[in-house]
């Protein structure tokens, strides 16, 4: 007869450290046994306090206290819409926080398409919203509406954002990261239509730029590599594939984990180059 492992083990005995009840756990960030146990209920309300006591950058990192890892996207959701619907006056804050729950929403580790479209929507053409705001709003929606297959509505809508974006790094006061988004998802629509060569291009640009400003160990810049060595992949440029993550899987596994997506991403770009290679010959 089996014994339980030590992992399984601790989880049995866990209890949420908020209220110390073990039922209907979750564990939403880096923190193992009882210092990563919680429930989402608990974990909205504690952050609804801390916008009570006027914390409000706090709340909105959206991030573990302990292991400083922000909450995974089902966790984030919850914290968010949770203190949505506690600030009652309609002002920046709360329209801050309404962007930031539509963006988990619409993320592909959640998916909630129809609440992240209703969402980004009003936050768009809130009175309230700035430029950025705006196009923040309307990057994250353009991913709905790839999933949904209007890919047309989705360029437009990235297109419009990316000029933004482009505009106000140039000034210097932007982030490279926000138009390299930008472009990721606009790759994502040249993948859909099967336009693979200009997809591996957009994502040159994106992984040149980060790998610039960000350098290679970023998390930003691991993401775009993995998603370049699919569109390499794609274009049957299987040598510039693997040439492409093969520096990259071993920062990604030592920073981000071995089963992390984007790590698992690139060893099946390895993989599939090797075997294409071999079905050519």
């Amino acid at each position: 007869r089996g014994t339980a492992s030590p992992m399984s083990a601790a989880r049995e005995a866990a209890r949420c450290y908020i209220c110390l009840d073990s039922e209907g756990l979750v564990w939403p960030c880096a923190c193992r046994g009882n210092s990563g146990a919680v429930h989402l209920g608990c974990l909205r309300a504690l952050f609804v306090s801390y916008m009570q006591a006027g914390q409000v950058s706090r709340a909105q990192r959206g991030q573990c206290p302990t292991c400083q890892q922000r909450y995974y996207p089902a966790a984030q959701a919850a914290i968010f819409r949770g203190v949505v619907q506690a600030l009652r006056v309609h002002d920046r804050v709360r329209l801050a926080f309404a962007l930031q729950l539509g963006e988990v929403l619409a993320k592909d580790a959640l998916a909630e398409d129809a609440e992240a479209r209703m969402v980004l929507q009003a936050v768009a053409a809130d009175r309230l919203a700035d430029g950025m705001t705006r196009c923040r709003a309307r990057k994250a929606l353009a991913k709905v509406l790839i999933r949904s297959g209007q890919l047309n509505e989705a360029e437009r809508m990235l297109t419009d954002c990316l000029h933004y974006f482009l505009s106000q790094e140039a000034e210097s006061r932007l982030d490279c990261r926000w138009a390299g988004g930008t472009r990721q998802n606009l790759a994502r629509i040249l993948e859909a239509r099967g336009e693979h060569e200009l997809a591996a291009q957009q994502m040159n640009v994106v992984v040149s730029k980060y790998r610039q400003e960000r350098g290679d160990s970023d998390r930003d810049t691991l993401n775009a590599v993995a998603a370049l060595g699919g569109a390499l992949l794609s274009a049957g440029r299987l040598e510039e594939a693997r040439s492409a993550v093969a520096h990259a899987v071993s920062l990604g596994e030592r920073l981000l984990g071995p089963e992390h997506d984007d790590v698992v991403s690139m060893h099946k770009v390895i993989q599939a180059s090797h075997v294409g290679e071999i079905v050519s010959v």
